[in-house]
């Protein structure tokens, strides 16, 4: 009499399962990650196996960056191997995998929670905290265009700058500000008179180096944007790349800064300097040939 013998396990089913799991966590600890696909039933029979684990790990440790962590190792799949994975279209194990996963990275996969439609679009606000929108930013950039609110990415990043912006504002005038009552007036008058026609004139402050010309102009600054809610831009010309005489590289930045401003703006005014950039690209071509 003899006996059926069991399904030996799949040796190459392992590593591609550990991948999809390792795609939807942020970041994990390797025997973690076992034993959620254990827990989930996938290649139950393999992820049983010693032998078959440790040669999947070693193959997925390839395809991770890892660091200390304060109980092991703690690996995460490295952005290319992640966007092949999550590229992938029409996998039925990976759709399976997703309906398992837990976390933000899962959230942002399924559009929801903090990365639902319209919790986006909330957070596009002014007001909020720069590290909700580093969270953000940075979930849905490692989540991909697979994610439903991909493509709120762009808005998210703008509003993420001008959030930094207001911090550091913040911060350099947290310890107080004292006089200057002339100035501040003279300043918020001129503020409160917009100009529409030529020639626009411009209004000019000058002092010795650490008068506190530019304390004075974050104040101003504050006080305007708490009033009137205008569009800053700052154009520092004592800062690399940005020349008075360079007209392309001026009306980028003033593109850029727009967006920041603007978050809805930001994704159409990037893809303006875009095909800008293509065709003096294209220019270019045609010159250097004739």
């Amino acid at each position: 009499m003899t006996t059926a013998s069991a399904t030996p396990p799949d040796r190459g089913a392992l590593y591609p399962a550990l991948q999809r799991w390792a795609a939807l966590r942020d970041s994990f600890h390797p025997m973690a990650l076992i034993q959620s696909l254990r827990a989930s039933g996938a290649e139950a029979s393999a992820s049983d196996d010693p032998v078959l684990v440790a040669e999947a790990l070693s193959a997925l440790q390839d395809d991770c960056i890892i660091e200390k962590g304060p109980s092991g190792p703690i690996w995460a799949l490295r952005p290319a191997v992640r966007r092949k994975v999550l590229g992938t279209s029409g996998d039925p194990a990976l759709d399976q995998a997703l309906s398992q996963a837990e976390g933000p990275l899962a959230d942002a996969l399924r559009g929801q929670g903090a990365f639902a439609p319209e919790a986006l679009q909330a957070a596009l606000k002014p007001q909020v905290p720069s590290a909700t929108l580093v969270h953000l930013v940075g979930t849905l950039d490692r989540a991909g265009s697979r994610a439903p609110g991909y493509a709120s990415l762009i808005a998210l990043r703008s509003a993420l700058n001008t959030s930094e912006q207001r911090e550091r504002a913040e911060a350099i005038l947290s310890r107080g500000f004292f006089g200057r009552q002339k100035e501040r007036a003279r300043l918020a008058d001129w503020i409160a008179s917009p100009q529409s026609t030529r020639p626009l004139r411009s209004l000019h402050i000058s002092g010795l180096p650490g008068i506190g010309k530019s304390f004075l102009l974050e104040k101003i600054i504050q006080e305007a944007v708490g009033r009137d809610d205008p569009i800053l831009i700052r154009l520092d010309f004592d800062r690399s790349g940005l020349m008075v005489d360079d007209t392309h590289a001026f009306f980028e930045e003033i593109s850029r800064q727009l967006g920041d401003a603007v978050p809805l703006a930001a994704a159409s005014l990037r893809d303006h300097r875009l095909q800008s950039a293509r065709e003096r690209s294209s220019l270019s071509g045609r010159e250097a040939r004739f």
